[in-house]
């Protein structure tokens, strides 16, 4: 019974030992430590470095990708661009066709009178129409057409003048289109004496000059093709069989000859 005793109480002193001995260990190690609120106090994790260098990388990851993001935007600019370029460069053999089929002069007046500053000469009224075709050959897109104004010139004076009104024109089709002429009393002055001896000798030549424009928007308004055709050619001689008479009325009341005739040109003049 002794030996029990004393064994018990000798595994309790060890017991004990071993208790007061973890305590000393936490308390050195600074574990169990509490704050005012009883909270068990923490030791602070100090990081090293910035927040944004650990997140991004530092200074050469930055740039990295910088130079990564403007190598993909200029790769694309310059792929878009060439793409462009390839679609212009396909496109541009597909100029507008022009074919002019006649002119038909419908009045056809000449006299003498005074001009606006009282100069007595001759003078000229004409009223014709140019008929037209405009083919586009184009198979992807279509074509916007348009012109200068358009001369009917007799000699070296314009005495008629139209415009053709803008149009658009579907891909690969073909469209006629009239223009109007016209001429109010234009003064001829010195050329006015050459009319009625061209009359006799063969009929009066005439000249018919303009330019047609064309705008395809092939990408949108990213990519254009324009083309320009200068038009310039003597219309057939026109027999008017002309009359002229000194006119002793103002200049307004005179009134001649009236012919309607057509000149047509069997081979259409072609642009």
């Amino acid at each position: 019974m002794a030996i029990n005793r004393l064994w018990r109480t000798r595994v309790q002193w060890i017991r004990h030992r071993i208790r007061q001995q973890w305590r000393r260990r936490r308390a050195d190690s600074g574990h169990g430590k509490r704050n005012e609120k009883g909270w068990p106090e923490c030791e602070v994790i100090e990081e090293e470095g910035d927040y944004e260098d650990y997140v991004y990388g530092g200074d050469d990851e930055r740039f990295r990708r910088r130079s990564q993001c403007l190598i993909g935007v200029l790769g694309f600019v310059s792929i878009f661009t060439l793409f462009c370029l390839i679609i212009w460069g396909a496109a541009r053999p597909y100029g507008p066709r022009i074919a002019v089929q006649s002119l038909i002069v419908n009045n056809f007046y000449f006299g003498e009178g005074t001009d606006g500053t009282g100069v007595p000469t001759k003078l000229l009224t004409v009223n014709c129409s140019v008929k037209m075709m405009i083919h586009n050959p184009a198979t992807f897109f279509g074509i916007h057409v348009s012109s200068n104004p358009v001369h009917l010139f007799y000699s070296q004076i314009a005495v008629a003048t139209g415009q053709l009104k803008k149009y658009y024109q579907p891909r690969k089709s073909q469209g006629i289109v009239l223009v109007n002429l016209e001429g109010n009393k234009v003064p001829l002055y010195g050329a006015g004496g050459n009319i009625e001896v061209s009359d006799k000798s063969g009929g009066v030549p005439f000249r018919l000059e303009f330019d047609i424009r064309s705008q395809g928007n092939v990408v949108g308004k990213l990519v254009k093709t324009m083309h320009k055709r200068h038009i310039s050619f003597r219309a057939p001689a026109i027999h008017t069989h002309l009359h002229v008479r000194t006119l002793r009325k103002p200049v307004e009341t005179f009134t001649l000859l009236k012919r309607s005739l057509q000149v047509e040109d069997d081979n259409h003049h072609e642009w």
